[in-house]
């Protein structure tokens, strides 16, 4: 029985392992992104380092979505209200889109972090030439991932690709 029981964590365990840190979502992320700051869980950092918070928990099980996009999402460790969700196409894992269930955190008085108390879905979509006509349905499939996981603002940018 206490070995059953010790199979089944240590299964469990490496299934929710959080997205491998040399995975290539992370160098498509920072070339996408670049220098890009935001107040997210962490004030005034990069979008790179914002996402690895995000996604830093257990993982969801990836989405096969139509036209051969995929949508990865995972929580922030510990605090799985706030999340993260990437869409990249299967072949070749480009990313398209990603997006932030947070409380936009940023630098309050005497250098301490605020928090907003409402979450905040935050989307970016990158614009890519090829797959510029995908906008549309990456928008609204990461708002759908949005309204599962409920939020109260809504903001929407798009990046020119540089992937």
């Amino acid at each position: 029985m206490i070995r059953l029981a010790a199979y089944a964590l240590a299964l469990f365990a490496a299934s929710a392992a959080a997205i491998e840190p040399g995975a290539p979502l992370w160098r498509e992320l920072g070339a996408g992104f670049g220098r890009q700051r935001a107040d997210l869980v962490l004030p005034g950092q990069s979008l790179e380092r914002q996402f690895r918070e995000l996604l830093s928990g257990p993982p969801e099980a990836p989405v096969q979505l139509p036209g051969g996009l995929v949508l990865e999402a995972g929580c922030r460790l510990h605090s799985c209200d706030e999340k993260a969700a990437v869409i990249s196409e299967a072949a070749g894992g480009r990313v398209l889109g990603i997006a932030a269930r947070h409380f936009h955190c940023h630098a309050g008085s005497r250098g301490q972090t605020q928090c907003d108390r409402h979450p905040t879905l935050s989307i970016w979509i990158l614009r890519h030439g090829r797959a510029a006509g995908r906008e549309p349905e990456v928008t609204e499939a990461l708002r759908a991932w949005g309204r599962a996981a409920g939020y109260a603002n809504e903001e929407t940018r798009f990046v020119r690709g540089g992937l």
